[in-house]
C-alpha cells in the first residue's frame, strides 16, 4: 500500500473508532454525578485501559521506553497537560450538552493544530490546503449550530468542548514532533498513557468510593476501543503531516452522531448530518490533494 493510502486510510479508521470511543465514553458519564474529579478519575481509568492493551500485545514497545532521549520523555510526559485535560474537559461537556454535540464541537482541534504546525513545525499553508479546512469548518459549523439547543446549559457545554478543542490541538503538535524522532508508535502511546495515570489519578482517591466496580470495568473495556483509535491517529501523523491527520481525524464528528443514534437511540439531525458528512469529505479531499501533506 503506498504512502498516501495509508495516511488516509489510517485517518479514516482513526475516525470511526474516536467517535465510537468517545460515544460509548460520553454515555458513562450519565451514568454518573459529574464534577472535575470524576472526570479525572474516568479519564485515568480510560487511559490506563489503552496502556494495559499495548502492555498485553506490545511488551517490546513498553522496554524501548527506556531508550528515549530526555527531551523525548519530557515531551511525552508533558502531553497529559494537553491531552488529558482535552479528554476531561469533554467529559464535563458532557453534563451539559449531548453526547453528539460534544463530539461535534470539540472536533474544531485541527484549526489550533494548523495553526500550531506552521508555528513548531514550519508546515506549509498551501491554498489547497487552507480552502480544504474551511470548508470542513463549515460542515462542522453546520451541525454544531443545529444542535447547540439540547440542553439548559448549553453554553458552559460549549466552552469545555472548546478548551477540549484547543488541548487536542496542542496534543497533536506534539505527536508529530515526537514521532518525526522516528519513536515508535506504542512506545509514545504508552508512555503517554501512563503519564496521564500518574499525573490525573492521585487527584481522584477521594471520589473512587462513590463510582462503582461496574463503571470501572466498562471504562478499562473501553479503553481498548480508545488504542485502536489513538495507534490508528498515530499511524495517519506518521504517514502525513498535522493538518491532514487531523482532517481525516475529525470525520469522527460524523461516526459520533451515528454510533449515539444506533446505540443509544438519541435524537439526529439526519439531513444536516449528511450536508455535514458531504462538506467534511470535500474539504478533506482538498487536503488530501495538496502535495505538501505528505
Amino acid at each position: 500500500m503506498d504512502f498516501k493510502k495509508r495516511a488516509f486510510l489510517f485517518g479514516a479508521l482513526s475516525g470511526i473508532f474516536w467517535g465510537l470511543d468517545y460515544t460509548l465514553a460520553g454515555q458513562v458519564h450519565t451514568l454518573l454525578t459529574m464534577t472535575f474529579l470524576v472526570s479525572m478519575w474516568l479519564t485515568s481509568i480510560h487511559d490506563l485501559g489503552v496502556a494495559g492493551t499495548i502492555g498485553i500485545i506490545s511488551k517490546s514497545s513498553v522496554k524501548k521506553v527506556k531508550d528515549l532521549k530526555l527531551w523525548q520523555i519530557i515531551s511525552i510526559c508533558c502531553i497529559p497537560l494537553s491531552g488529558g485535560l482535552a479528554m476531561t474537559m469533554y467529559m464535563l461537556s458532557t453534563k451539559d450538552i449531548a453526547t453528539g454535540t460534544a463530539i461535534i464541537i470539540s472536533s474544531c482541534y485541527p484549526a489550533v493544530g494548523m495553526i500550531g504546525a506552521r508555528i513548531f513545525l514550519k508546515e506549509s499553508l498551501t491554498k489547497l490546503k487552507i480552502i480544504g479546512f474551511i470548508v470542513v469548518a463549515i460542515g462542522i459549523a453546520l451541525t454544531a449550530t443545529n444542535e447547540l439547543g439540547d440542553k439548559a446549559n448549553g453554553l458552559t457545554g460549549l466552552f469545555l468542548a472548546t478548551l477540549a478543542a484547543i488541548f487536542w490541538g496542542l496534543e497533536g503538535v506534539i505527536y508529530k514532533l515526537i514521532l518525526n524522532a522516528n519513536v515508535e508508535v506504542n512506545t509514545l502511546l504508552f508512555l503517554r498513557k501512563i503519564s496521564t495515570i500518574v499525573v490525573f489519578l492521585p487527584f481522584t482517591f477521594l471520589i473512587i468510593d462513590t463510582v462503582s466496580i461496574y463503571i470501572l470495568l466498562l471504562i478499562l473495556a473501553i479503553g481498548i476501543i480508545g488504542y485502536i483509535a489513538d495507534l490508528s491517529y498515530m499511524q495517519a501523523f506518521k504517514h502525513s503531516n498535522v493538518t491532514l491527520a487531523m482532517s481525516l481525524n475529525i470525520t469522527y464528528i460524523i461516526w459520533g452522531p451515528l454510533f449515539a443514534f444506533v446505540l443509544f437511540d438519541q435524537n439526529i439531525h439526519l439531513v444536516i448530518l449528511i450536508i455535514c458528512a458531504i462538506l467534511i469529505f470535500l474539504g478533506n479531499f482538498l487536503i488530501f490533494k495538496s502535495k505538501s501533506v505528505y
